[in-house]
């Protein structure tokens, strides 16, 4: 499963892991984060919140655009879900004893 961006016929714009691509009818999407833009700049937030799954069956007749992510943002998204947290490259570090 690799993340994916998304561009519905909306004009919606989301990232997520594709499970599921008949091609035909339907795209299965988990963890789905739709990406906003802000005075900062680029964030994400959840697409579907108030649903209790993550995983979502989208037609596939309403996407115009799925590709692959780059690394960074496919970075970005993994820290998203993961309990594990990747320091960035200036991290500080702390020295123990």
């Amino acid at each position: 499963m690799s993340v994916k961006f998304i561009k519905f016929k909306c004009g919606d714009e989301i990232i997520g892991k594709v499970i599921k691509n008949d091609k035909k009818d339907v795209v299965t999407i988990e963890n789905s984060l739709r990406i906003i833009l802000t005075h900062e700049g680029m964030g994400t937030i959840p697409y579907l919140p108030f649903c209790k799954s993550s995983k979502h069956d989208f037609p596939a007749t309403e996407i115009l655009v799925m590709d692959d992510v780059d690394k960074e943002m496919e970075d970005r998204y993994n820290q998203n879900f993961s309990e594990i947290v990747i320091p960035s490259a200036n991290a500080s570090t702390i020295k123990l004893r």
